[in-house]
């Protein structure tokens, strides 16, 4: 009987040994399945991040250009640098018309106070063609010749002489012009007055040229005279090299003829 107890309770003993060690090994390989369960939600949760860093932004949060509620135009970035060229060239284009009509406006300016002195001149020169008529009595005897033939003096005519066609360049000192003859007889001596002005009409200079040269009835003549101030760089507005240079304009004015 006592035998029996004691096996009983070795017995006892050990099931309740291998019982605790079956716990302890279950404690064991839980603990063991949770650190892994963790490593892997760490790791997971890294690629999950690094995916969505590579991953490009979604549509909705790229800059948007403004929409029509009516129509809506996507454009490209290689369209909307078209646009934004062709918006500049017309601001160019814009600007350069702009100048353009400056420069109009100043041209108008200069012509008109060229005008107010042509009208000044032509009223100047009735007075002194009015003044000569008075001074030589309305009379119609015909005018004495010198022993050279030539006539000494006629009815003064500030349309006698036709000057015309002045060209000028910096890079020549030379000026020339023509001088056609608007008279029914040969002209073979003239003197002329040529007023510089710049291009806002203001007066520059004046130079008194006398002539000796033959010229036919309704003939033309070249003359060629020193330019104005060429060695400052000052060329006629006309002139092909014109915007190299300091342009400038001139006026005739007739002093007086020899006919033959």
């Amino acid at each position: 009987m006592a035998h029996t107890m004691d096996s009983l309770t070795n017995d006892r003993e050990k099931i309740y040994e291998e019982g605790n060690n079956g716990c302890l090994r279950i404690v064991l390989i839980t603990l063991l399945v949770a650190c892994c369960v963790g490593v892997a939600y760490v790791l997971l949760n890294r690629l999950s991040d690094e995916d969505d860093a590579l991953l490009p932004a979604p549509v909705s949060t790229l800059p948007q250009p403004a929409q029509d509620d009516a129509q809506v135009i996507q454009l490209t970035p290689e369209q909307w640098t078209e646009h934004l060229q062709a918006l500049n060239d017309h601001r160019s284009a814009l600007n350069e018309h702009r100048t353009l009509v400056g420069e109009l406006r100043s041209e108008v300016n200069t012509l008109s106070l060229e005008i107010q002195g042509l009208r000044q001149r032509v009223s100047a020169l009735e007075k002194q063609l009015a003044a000569s008529n008075t001074s030589s009595g309305n009379s119609s005897a015909p005018s004495k010749a010198n022993n050279d033939g030539k006539i000494s003096s006629e009815g003064f005519r500030p349309d006698a002489l036709i000057l015309a066609g002045y060209e000028h360049d910096y890079l020549t000192a030379k000026a020339r012009f023509s001088v056609r003859n608007n008279t029914q007889r040969k002209v073979s001596e003239f003197k002329i007055r040529i007023t510089y002005y710049d291009m806002r009409g203001q007066m520059l200079d004046y130079k008194d040229i006398t002539k000796k040269m033959l010229i036919e009835p309704g003939m033309a003549r070249a003359v060629e005279v020193m330019g104005y101030a060429w060695e400052e760089k000052y060329v006629f507005h006309t002139s092909k090299n014109a915007h190299l240079g300091k342009k400038y304009k001139v006026s005739f004015d007739l002093l007086s003829y020899t006919l033959k």
